[in-house]
């Protein structure tokens, strides 16, 4: 039996004839039990293949009056996807009284009964049977009608993403220190964040290790419940506490703030020397180094250094100080704030001069150096002597007095001169020296020698001539620069008749 067009409506409406006695060639499909027979309708493109629901109704092939007989309707949803709001209507003729079903219909009136299906599910079916008992010979006529509606639906899930930031920095630093800022970025929330980007201006002073001062990190996107992780070295160009605030931002106006704190220290040193101001020639000195941390970090591998000028040696050094060539270097371990340590060393002065001795002290992060001068001086000792070559001498001869002045110390003498006085038994004749001699009186006065170096020798010879008799002292007077007093020698000689 073809669907009409009225069949490919929401309402599928079939009709069922059945003839007892002669038949007329019946339209419908015939089942493998030849007692019955079988009408089916697709809706709605009256093909199974296509259609959404199938409407069967199985019926005898011949009806006795006054016999029961069973009508079987039965509905299959032919799609996967759930039906909803089935109606199956069935009316039968008047001459037909219905006796009995299986499942009873949701309502019913008079020869009309109807079956409301809430739902049917993806291919399933439902069946529907009557028993009823016609009273009449002739056409029995049942009409079937479905209404039915589909729904398509679908599920939104309804998310919100969340941004969580955590920021974590040392409490304390150095500038030199390579200091880590570790930021975790986390999503708490049910939906995607995303295009996740931290953000942090870091503080006056402070830099990047490729010098930007703010830090700029592109996360991506974050599922939920997922975190990431990123650590990033900077520097301090500053001492303090520095408190900062980072920023994570996503889409959709998200974002998160994370605050961290950070003492900037710094170890000081102060290196002081006490030198001897003044150090002769060839005696030692002793050179007392203080190292004191007054800053307010501890000097990590504190180490100190003495340097010494050429000219000046090391004797000796205390608290295991290591001599290395003119240096010596003392260990000092790590000085807390506030502490400080004193070593010596003892130098020997080999040579005339102005030195300055140099101390330097090193930790992490800190150093510092003094200078201390040291003036070796010499010793500029003059020796006089005086000798008489011809002793005695009779009146009316010469004598020659010679003269030597040594300078047997360590430094020039400066501004030697020397003066000689003759007693009233001699006379004057000449003088020679490295200066020039003049006579007044009884006195011979050379002129001062600007410079006797230390070993250089300076020789005067005086001739005089007896002119009287006895024991007679001729005197000499030196004096310098260098001389608080005057030094005298005098020599004897003897003059005869």
């Amino acid at each position: 039996m073809k669907a009409s067009p009225a069949l490919r409506s929401r309402v599928a409406r079939v009709l069922v004839l059945a003839v007892v006695g002669a038949l007329a060639a019946p339209t419908v499909a015939q089942t493998a039990d030849r007692r019955f027979l079988q009408q089916t309708v697709a809706y709605p493109t009256g093909s199974a293949s296509t259609s959404i629901v199938l409407l069967e109704h199985f019926f005898p092939a011949e009806l006795r009056a006054g016999r029961d007989f069973d009508y079987i309707f039965r509905l299959t949803n032919l799609t996967r996807a759930d039906l909803q709001g089935l109606v199956l209507t069935i009316e039968m003729p008047p001459d037909v009284d219905v006796k009995g079903y299986e499942v009873a219909p949701t309502r019913e009136s008079g020869q009309t009964f109807i079956w409301e299906v809430p739902q049917l599910r993806a291919e399933q079916s439902l069946n529907f049977r009557l028993r009823a008992v016609a009273s009449r010979v002739g056409d029995v006529v049942a009409c079937a009608t479905l209404a039915f509606r589909t729904s398509s639906c679908a599920a939104a899930r309804v998310v919100q993403p969340g941004l969580e930031l955590l920021k974590a920095a040392p409490p304390e630093a150095t500038p030199c220190d390579r200091i880590p800022l570790r930021f975790q970025v986390y999503n708490p929330g049910s939906g995607v964040a995303q295009n996740v980007v931290i953000r942090d201006t870091l503080p006056r002073g402070w830099q990047t290790e490729d010098a930007k001062p703010e830090i700029l990190i592109n996360v991506g996107d974050l599922a939920p419940g997922q975190a990431k992780e990123a650590v990033v070295f900077v520097r301090a160009g500053a001492l303090g506490m520095f408190d900062n605030v980072a920023t994570a931002t996503a889409a959709d106006g998200l974002s998160s703030q994370a605050r961290a704190s950070t003492r900037i220290v710094r170890c000081n040193l102060r290196v002081t020397q006490t030198v001897p101001d003044v150090r002769y020639l060839g005696r030692s000195a002793r050179v007392d180094v203080t190292v004191e941390n007054i800053g307010d970090a501890p000097a990590r591998d504190a180490q100190l250094t003495s340097q010494l000028p050429a000219g000046l040696s090391v004797l000796a050094a205390s608290d295991n100080g290591r001599l290395s060539g003119s240096a010596v270097t003392w260990a000092l371990g790590t000085l807390a704030p506030g502490e400080r340590r004193t070593v010596n060393l003892t130098i020997d002065t080999r040579q005339i001069g102005n030195f300055n001795t140099i101390s330097t002290a090193r930790a992490y992060c800190c150093e510092s150096s003094a200078e201390a001068p040291l003036a070796v001086r010499g010793v500029p000792a003059i020796l006089l002597e005086v000798v008489d070559l011809d002793d005695p001498i009779e009146v009316g001869a010469n004598n020659t007095y010679e003269i030597s002045v040594l300078n047997q110390g360590s430094a020039d003498g400066t501004n030697v001169q020397i003066t000689c006085v003759l007693p009233t038994e001699q006379e004057f004749v000449s003088a020679d020296g490295p200066t020039r001699g003049t006579i007044t009186g009884k006195e011979v006065t050379f002129a001062p020698i600007p410079v006797l170096a230390p070993k250089q020798t300076a020789k005067y010879r005086v001739v005089v001539r007896g002119i009287g008799t006895g024991d007679v002292r001729f005197r000499v007077t030196m004096n310098s620069d260098q001389l608080r007093q005057p030094v005298e020698e005098t020599e004897s000689t003897y003059i005869y008749e």
